[in-house]
């Protein structure tokens, strides 16, 4: 999915269901909430906050 985009993206990938990956199971357990608002900081606000890393990061 992230591959035909022509803008900046992100993929946080795991082994969750269809629920909140820090509610889902199998874990490991992620804090989405912190990585999301570290998002929004860097691209809307201009904030540097380490959030440009790899385009995607796995928990599996």
């Amino acid at each position: 999915m992230l591959a035909n985009l022509k803008c900046p993206r992100k993929g946080l990938v795991g082994p969750w269901g269809h629920q909140y990956p820090n509610e889902g199971d199998p874990g490991p357990a992620v804090d989405w909430l912190t990585e999301a608002l570290r998002w929004w900081d860097y691209w809307l606000k201009d904030i540097d906050t380490g959030i440009d890393l790899p385009r995607v990061i796995s928990s599996i």
